[in-house]
């Protein structure tokens, strides 16, 4: 809808601990100023301050202080604990300028964050063409230090917006410069744009022959050596998913790659988990000179992993770099509302995307290659549609490389 030439959107924000949610209206510059503010302020990071001003009606003030009372809380800080993050307050209070008026600020009791988009004021993430600059800075990396990688489901299976959407993965994918990405739900369209726009990438298909979408596995064509790819098949699924075997060297270390999309809902948990285990014992089977890397959307709750139970030697990605808190759930519903269920009582968030890790056993004191970074991609909007990328966050590792 419009109102006086500007795009609202609006954005529902559950605080079970607050009463008094209030609606706030910030343009889409206020509300990255204000994100950028509590990175400063903090030093830590947009996801994090996206986690907390959300969830606080997008002030600054509140979300410094309660995020200064968990890392208290968390690190078991003393007296002198106290004061310190009490000298950081009054450090902050002083520092803090909130960039909407008071007029702004309805309070009505509702669970409404409004953010008003205005198209003149507003900074976009363009999605068209991928540019020229962009192609001739590609990163050309033989010694490989840092490993970036993605994993997402883009939501191919949603048509709404789609070239918009897959457009900002591609975009997401050159900027963040990830050596290898897992992808989940890709059909044609999305497929033929990823290869329109990435052409530095080998594309790697789990065509399904039951369902129209599937998995793609991209690695980088000049810096890391494709050496075998299958396509092996999950005969117990009732969707067409199957697991897509990718094997590859990077310098001279050999890594496994494994990428699935798991059986989908709580009506399919069984099969779910039988899928889960056979990922599991393939990990364990596999060259243990070779590192394995495997993950996707394995549509998983916390029970069925402890049901399956995670092998010896292999860990969780996201466990492994801290659990923070403000990176668990991958499908948030709190947070993104590309997807709606209508007449749902309540609102899902689960860690339905994870990633797991077999260290090579090449070296004894240390990994060959160890996660050391976990974040989240795609939690802003994109114009003109003023929607995410994908219902689903995408996740971003570091990999060390020894």
């Amino acid at each position: 809808m419009a109102t006086n030439g500007t795009d609202i959107t609006h954005v529902t924000i559950d605080d079970d601990e607050d009463e008094d949610d209030q609606e706030v209206k910030l343009t889409a510059d206020e509300c990255q100023k204000l994100v950028e503010e509590f990175v400063a302020l903090t030093q830590t990071d947009e996801a994090l301050a996206q986690f907390y001003l959300q969830d606080r009606q997008w002030d600054v003030n509140r979300s410094v202080n309660d995020y200064l009372d968990q890392l208290a809380t968390a690190s078991g800080s003393g007296s002198t604990g106290d004061q310190n993050n009490s000298r950081k307050r009054h450090a902050i209070a002083d520092e803090v300028v909130v960039s909407s008026d008071d007029n702004d600020v309805d309070n009505d009791n509702s669970n409404d964050c409004d953010i008003v988009f205005d198209t003149k004021n507003t900074k976009t993430l363009k999605t068209s063409d991928k540019s020229t600059e962009e192609e001739e800075n590609q990163e050309v990396v033989t010694d490989i230090k840092d490993l970036r990688f993605i994993c997402w489901n883009i939501d191919g299976i949603d048509e709404k917006n789609l070239r918009l959407r897959t457009e900002a993965v591609c975009k997401f994918i050159r900027n963040e410069k990830a050596f290898i990405v897992f992808l989940q739900e890709v059909n044609q369209t999305a497929e033929s744009i990823l290869r329109q726009q990435l052409p530095d990438y080998e594309l790697l298909t789990g065509d399904s022959q039951i369902v129209d979408y599937y998995t793609a596995t991209l690695i980088h064509k000049k810096s890391i050596k494709l050496d075998t790819n299958e396509i092996i098949p999950f005969h117990d699924s009732m969707m067409g998913r199957n697991l897509l075997k990718t094997k590859i060297s990077i310098g001279n270390k050999s890594v496994y790659l494994l990428n699935t999309h798991l059986e989908s809902t709580k009506d399919f948990a069984d099969i779910r988990v039988q899928q889960l285990r056979r990922v599991f014992k393939l990990m364990t089977e596999l060259d243990q000179q070779s590192t394995v890397i495997f993950g996707g959307d394995l549509n998983l709750r916390d029970n069925e992993v402890a049901k399956c139970g995670i092998p010896h030697k292999v860990y969780d990605v996201w466990i492994k770099t801290g659990a923070r808190k403000e990176l668990e759930y991958t499908w948030d519903m709190t947070r993104n509302d590309n997807l709606q269920f209508m007449g749902a009582k309540y609102k899902p968030r689960l860690r339905f995307d994870r990633i797991y890790v077999r260290p090579s056993t090449v070296a004894a004191a240390a990994p060959e290659v160890e996660a050391i970074r976990f974040g989240l991609i795609g939690l802003e909007r994109l114009k003109p549609h003023v929607c995410f990328p994908s219902d689903h966050w995408g996740l971003t590792v570091h990999f060390k490389i020894k």
